[in-house]
């Protein structure tokens, strides 16, 4: 009995030995390649420098920071469309970058058409606008620390019947600040799960997805729009403005790759 617990735990830990090794592996892998790639960006090979930092983003590897050098160095080639697509995706992760930001504004600046005016309550923009500064994980850390403080609350106040004074105020408080959260949290979740970015110089909305269905509306580079559902090669989209059409799988990107 003790030789085959013996065996257990040594094949174990050369398990767990054997896969810190290849994490580790790995992990030098993405360095090099991202030094490498820095390198060739430095150097004008743009598409060089693309394909080794796309290669690290392949292994499962991401950061705002491969994302934002990526959307740089579409930049530098003029493809716009998948620039603005990956300084997005750089956002999800250091939504407060002041480089980012600018960088991202400077290119969408330079779109053929700006993205339509978004068809939302007026409310729900203002909470949007006060947290785009956070990430979705900060802004979920918030949301449950708000939700246990509030239930800790209740619970002392039946508990210790002294704090329940002013605690209806303070209930009221605490759950209009929770919804306050989870709203604009709830939106980029679908913003991250469904939202995209067109990346062709200018495409075709349809009103089916179809090769010779009718023309919708034009859609340009650098758009953001919502998947709504997936057909073969073909995505559903609505525009910021409400409009709907079917277009191709390649002329856009998705927000998670």
């Amino acid at each position: 009995m003790r030789k085959i617990i013996f065996v257990l735990v040594a094949v174990s830990v050369i398990f767990v030995s054997s896969f810190s090794l290849a994490q580790e592996e790995g992990v030098r892998s993405a360095e090099k390649a991202f030094y490498r790639a820095n390198l060739f960006y430095e150097a004008g090979d743009y598409q060089m420098a693309i394909e080794k930092w796309r290669s690290i983003l392949a292994e499962g590897l991401e950061s705002g920071n491969l994302y934002y050098n990526l959307a740089n160095a579409y930049f530098k080639k003029g493809e716009l469309g998948e620039s603005i697509l990956n300084y997005e995706r750089a956002k999800r992760f250091m939504p407060r970058d002041s480089d980012l930001l600018l960088n991202l504004r400077h290119a969408k600046s330079l779109m053929k058409r700006p993205d339509p005016p978004e068809k939302k309550p007026i409310l729900f923009k203002w909470l949007d606008m006060g947290m785009v500064y956070f990430t979705l994980k900060q802004s979920m850390i918030l949301a449950f620390l708000l939700y246990y403080l509030l239930a800790a609350y209740i619970i002392m106040t039946r508990v210790f019947k002294r704090y329940a004074m002013y605690s209806t105020i303070v209930i009221i408080t605490l759950c209009l600040v929770l919804i306050m959260v989870i709203i604009p949290t709830h939106q980029k979740i679908k913003d991250l799960n469904r939202g995209a970015v067109i990346t062709a110089k200018i495409t075709d909305a349809k009103f089916e997805p179809l090769e010779d269905a009718a023309v919708h509306f034009p859609i340009y580079e650098g758009m953001k729009v919502h998947i709504l559902r997936e057909k073969d090669d073909w995505y559903k989209i609505k525009r910021p403005d409400g409009k709907i059409g079917w277009v191709q799988g390649e002329n856009l990107g998705k927000m998670t790759p």
